[in-house]
């Protein structure tokens, strides 16, 4: 018996994953500095954030 209604045989239309993911080797160096330029652009915007409020705080105080 085949089955031609998608709704009712859902199974039959998937496609794993695994086929299309290009796994590589682990660069430790490299992902160190990807991790240390992402904290220190976390930590610029931050700074920037701080300094905007306290800009704005001080323009609403006059």
């Amino acid at each position: 018996m085949t089955v031609t209604n998608k709704q009712k045989n859902k199974l039959g239309y998937k496609i794993n994953p695994a086929f299309f993911v290009n796994l590589q080797a682990i660069n430790e160096k490299e992902q160190r500095k990807v991790k240390e330029r992402r904290s220190k652009e976390k930590a610029a915007k931050e700074k920037a954030k701080r300094e905007a409020k306290a800009k704005q705080q001080r323009t609403n105080k006059k």
